[in-house]
């Protein structure tokens, strides 16, 4: 299913990880290299 679309420009989402407590998830756009920060519920 889609989580997220890249309304920027085409470059890939990558490295998504989630933050210790397991709220965020951080995902990252190749260029021009911009970080979010995505606030769930995850679970």
């Amino acid at each position: 299913y889609q989580l997220a679309r890249n309304a920027i420009n085409s470059s890939e989402f990558a490295g998504a990880c989630f933050s210790p407590n397991g709220r965020i998830m951080f995902v990252n756009i190749q260029e021009p290299g911009i970080t979010f920060a995505i606030v769930g519920p995850w679970v």
